[in-house]
């Protein structure tokens, strides 16, 4: 084991992962980058007018990135086995310049398999394979029953007629994607309550709301979901020559849960009894505060008649007579950074050399201030070898319109007009509004992505430091659904070319170390392919 007894503090006070010699955190010339960008802070919104002032243009320019950088690419692994894993991987690296494969192992949450053909690429040179509700594994990897002996959770095992059962992806890939000089990480989610019940005995691992109900997801606190994955990390990075992982989860705080998405708030088991115990936090008193804040919250909604005092003067109230409230949001997020940081040690106990990234989802990088503020990235950034922030910077136009603005006119900013919430959220996020969508126009263009890209790419870096490198997932074709469209219902939300270019070259001129093509590969037409590569490429000049 190296001696890590230099290692500098964390911010945050919890324990920092050792950083091995053999996994390059940042090279000379990066560091030099990043001590340029280190130097324009952290960028500030401003609230003094209707409209928000323009933002600071930063003043240093990117470095050109490394030739061996990351340039990935997010895939599930029924894409290799249909497409076969040599035409794919070949086709990546001659049209993308992709480098370093993402691939699912486990699909109970992403790489979804019922997605309609309508928002499939077609010109992958292979026919589009219609697996909507077909009927394959969750599970694409070999697990050993004597890893999970400790485990009350078990893996859904893979039943012999269904499609792909007899391929062992990872194995497979292995030797084709080393010929090309192509590296293979793992992906994994967390699965939500609803994907989780494959899972044998998921319903003793799942979170409780504050009404004693199923919540959304596990509860990290739960000693036998940890164990679980655990065993999980364990067993693959054993039983395969797997050059890191890229994980993460797509659930929110229980304030998050609430006041974005309108659900009931989790959670309140006894192992969370304990954890709260453990920092002296009276979690009864928050399940109180947050009961009654529900229950206003489903009144004024029903309604839809603010209070006397409105309705964000009403939230304040709860906030401050019930303190606990945003005590348990942060100290469950915290929580969800101890899970990380057991399971990343984990991980470097079966490969030491393993590079571990971190999957942040478009609603911390894209709205929740309530996360993001819990959990900066210099925080995220003490426990990963390199963060992913999702830059969808074009489907996140109609997100914010319909995942964020229009919750949030039935919510929270509900005596606001649509418009004046806009500029709200435009100045609370630090972008320029004079360069961004009106709302009439978010449900039909993205973000301006040398606005956003750049600026939210700087922030990572300025709180990474040079603790984890930066690799921003650059986010083309993601289909589109919210309002009045459900997941069935998604359509096609087509990415020019261009703005795929600009994309990429406005993530390197904010001092990405890389870069990844996002969101699936299933989705991504050649064309966009192609113009991420040609950026990519263009970067190095």
């Amino acid at each position: 084991m190296l001696d890590h007894s230099s290692r500098k503090p964390t911010t945050s006070g919890l324990t920092q992962k050792p950083k091995t010699d053999a996994v390059k955190v940042c090279s000379q010339s990066e560091i030099s980058r990043r001590s340029a960008l280190l130097t324009l802070g952290a960028a500030g919104a401003t609230l003094a007018s209707a409209r928000p002032s323009v933002a600071a243009e930063p003043t240093a320019a990117a470095a050109k990135p490394e030739r061996d950088a990351m340039v990935g690419v997010q895939m599930a692994p029924f894409n290799l086995l249909h497409e076969g894993i040599e035409h794919c991987l070949d086709l990546l690296q001659t049209n993308a310049e992709v480098n370093t494969l993402i691939c699912y192992t486990h699909t109970y949450y992403g790489g979804s398999t019922d997605k309609p053909t309508r928002v499939l690429a077609p010109d992958h040179g292979v026919s589009v394979d219609d697996y909507f509700d077909r009927k394959m594994p969750d599970v694409w990897v070999k697990h050993r029953e004597s890893y999970f002996k400790d485990s009350r959770l078990k893996h859904e095992p893979v039943q012999p007629d269904w499609k792909f059962a007899d391929r062992d992806v990872f194995q497979e890939v292995a030797e084709p994607a080393r010929k090309r000089g192509m590296k293979v990480y793992a992906r994994f989610f967390d699965p939500k309550a609803s994907n989780g019940k494959k899972i044998k005995n998921f319903h003793d691992a799942v979170a409780v709301d504050v009404f004693g109900q199923p919540g959304g997801g596990p509860c990290w606190n739960n000693p036998h979901y940890r164990q679980f994955v655990r065993a999980t990390m364990q067993d693959m990075f054993d039983a395969y020559p797997l050059d890191g992982i890229l994980w993460g989860v797509e659930l929110g705080g229980p304030l998050s849960e609430l006041l974005y998405w309108g659900r009931e708030p989790y959670c309140f088991c006894k192992y969370c009894e304990e954890y709260a115990s453990s920092v002296n936090l009276d979690l009864k008193r928050a399940r109180q505060g947050y009961a009654e804040l529900t229950k206003f919250v489903r009144t004024f909604k029903q309604n839809a008649k603010p209070p006397i005092d409105g309705v964000m003067t009403t939230i304040f109230h709860f906030l401050q007579k019930y303190p606990e409230i945003l005590g348990w949001n942060y100290q469950f997020l915290m929580s969800a950074e101890h899970y990380r940081r057991e399971i990343n040690q984990a991980i470097h106990g079966s490969a030491p050399n393993a590079h571990i990234g971190r999957h942040i989802d478009n609603q911390i990088t894209g709205w929740d201030l309530l996360q993001r503020s819990a959990i900066p990235y210099s925080v995220m950034a003490e426990a990963d070898d390199f963060l992913r922030p999702s830059l969808y910077s074009h489907i996140l136009g109609p997100r914010v319109r319909w995942f964020y603005l229009e919750r949030m006119k039935h919510g929270a900013l509900q005596e606001l007009t649509i418009d004046q919430s806009l500029d709200l959220y435009y100045a609370m996020m630090g972008l320029d509004a004079s360069r961004q969508p009106t709302a009439e126009e978010l449900d039909h263009t993205g973000m301006n992505p040398e606005d956003y890209v750049t600026r939210e790419t700087q922030r990572c870096v300025v709180g990474a430091g040079d603790q984890a490198d930066v690799i921003p997932a650059i986010g083309f074709d993601v289909p589109k659904w919210g309002g009045d469209t459900e997941w069935a219902e998604m359509s096609t939300f087509r990415t020019p070319p261009e703005y795929v270019y600009r994309a990429v070259r406005a993530a390197y001129e904010g001092g990405a170390d890389g870069v990844m093509a996002a969101r699936e590969y299933d989705e991504m037409r050649l064309e966009n392919l192609k113009a991420f590569g040609r950026a990519v490429r263009d970067s190095r000049q």
